[in-house]
């Protein structure tokens, strides 16, 4: 059969008497002609590897494996050793399962014998079964008991999971916020005969903003945000005129010469030096001393050296007419968060109507204003919106999310800007309020999040040709 093997890298930990270790493991899976895990077939080796400041000493020392759910140690594995790994809430248990559960969901884009797409044998189950019991990083158990090396000492790396800030939202003073915007029942509209008819149409909804909770450890989502209670009550408009999505993301030029670049790899054999700062000064003197010493280039490297040295600007150019070739390249920084913005004219042609407009503009300028706590001790976020572009189908069925226009993620509401004369006069209707002739409302919102890839596959924009015709994000 098949096999599907899983590396670590080598990881670094620190002994009470100071001495640092160097652990690695290798495991082998089984898995069947569709990549699906075979059942006790995992085999797992744990080795210990002798490392100096200038690279790895011999051969790797094999300390343990772990066959059939059961560990097996060599003589040179220590009690303390031996404890930790039989432990199977250890970090040490805990990184392995989730590094051999990730491999075995991984999806790639093959294609099965009977012709369909490939996209991952193995779930969450069978994956974290390839090692063992559920993983305490995939559950929310808290109870994880930090594993021990040589001497009894905690690793380096081995910090317990858990939230670093409160799981709790703080409450908003529930007397003095509102969570109820229907309107006799009903969400609220404009203009009202879109109650009735089938025209395309786009929906404002709310939710409160709750934050996130942010947790420590890698290999799990460290901040998931929660997702908020929804408000009663919607706002749906006519599809705006004018509807635009801009698609970004940040892109900087990155440079590295060749004094960098031998700087840069040198620094990365550090990683498990005793002395760190003075690993680092002898990789500058041996980056240095390699510059002085190559005659290729004449005086040019020393040149550059001295302008480094004083910090004169363009001294190799002005000297040799040359320059370090730096290498240029455009390199990712981070993600965009998108803007959208909205303008709507409102003017009413009856009486509920005009009541109906300025319960809308209310919706908007209530919903996102800042709440309190109780005691004013805090303020929290305003409500978040949900944006879809509503349309019928052929069945004539109210579907959310048009094919043909991008989907909009959950939004802040960062603008409200209400012009009340938009014909440049001021006019009022003769009812008792003096409802204005008409309203023109701008709305600015941007996205929460950035969009990720994988929310195409989560949202189903993948599932099938259909989902493939739409735009998506």
């Amino acid at each position: 059969m098949p096999v599907v093997t899983v590396d670590t890298n080598r990881t670094q930990y620190s002994t009470s008497g100071g001495k640092r270790i160097y652990l690695q493991t290798s495991t082998t899976v089984e898995v069947d002609a569709n990549g699906k895990y075979v059942p006790g077939t995992t085999v797992t080796t744990l080795e210990e590897v002798q490392r100096s400041p200038i690279g790895l000493l011999g051969s790797p020392t094999k300390l343990a494996t772990r066959e059939n759910g059961k560990w097996t140690f060599e003589n040179k594995a220590t009690v303390d050793l031996q404890q930790t790994l039989s432990n199977p809430n250890s970090m040490m248990n805990i990184g392995l399962r989730d590094t051999i559960a990730k491999k075995l969901q991984q999806k790639d884009n093959s294609v099965n014998e009977d012709g369909t797409l490939n996209t991952g044998a193995n779930g969450t189950a069978e994956s974290l079964a390839a090692y063992g019991a559920t993983s305490v990083l995939a559950s929310e158990n808290q109870g994880v008991v930090p594993e021990v090396s040589e001497d009894g000492s905690v690793p380096i790396q081995a910090a317990t999971p858990r939230d670093n800030v409160t799981n709790d939202g703080i409450p908003a003073n529930d007397k003095l916020t509102r969570t109820d915007y229907l309107n006799g029942g009903e969400p609220l509209v404009y203009p009202l005969d879109l109650r009735t008819n089938k025209s395309d149409r786009i929906k404002f909804s709310m939710r409160t903003s709750e934050g996130a909770k942010i947790q420590s450890g890698l290999g799990r989502n460290q901040i998931d945000r929660r997702p908020g209670t929804p408000i009663k009550g919607s706002v749906t408009l006519p599809t705006p005129g004018k509807i635009v999505d801009n698609n970004s993301v940040n892109f900087n030029e990155g440079k590295l010469n060749a004094f960098q670049s031998f700087l840069v790899a040198e620094s990365l054999s550090l990683m498990g030096a005793d002395n760190p700062g003075e690993a680092a000064a002898n990789a500058i003197t041996a980056a240095t001393e390699a510059f002085r010493g190559n005659t290729a280039y004449g005086d040019a490297l020393k040149v550059y050296l001295a302008q480094q040295a004083t910090s004169t600007q363009g001294l190799l150019s002005r000297a040799t007419g040359a320059i370090l070739n730096p290498n240029l390249e455009l390199l990712f920084n981070a993600p965009e968060l998108r803007d959208f913005s909205y303008v709507f004219r409102m003017s009413a042609r009856s009486g509920p109507e005009a009541q109906e407009v300025k319960k809308i503009i209310r919706f908007f300028k209530q919903g996102m204003t800042v709440k309190a706590t109780a005691d004013a001790t805090f303020l929290k976020s305003p409500n978040v919106f949900d944006i879809k572009y509503q349309y019928f189908d052929a069945t004539g069925t109210l579907r959310d999310n048009h094919p043909s226009i991008g989907r909009v993620k959950t939004c802040a509401l960062t603008n409200c800007s209400v012009d009340y004369t938009p014909d440049g006069s001021y006019m009022t209707y003769s009812d008792d309020d003096r409802t204005m002739t008409s309203y023109q409302v701008t709305l600015t919102f941007k996205e929460l999040t950035p969009i990720i890839e994988s929310q195409y596959f989560e949202e189903g924009l993948m599932d099938d040709e259909t989902a493939l015709n739409s735009i998506g994000f």
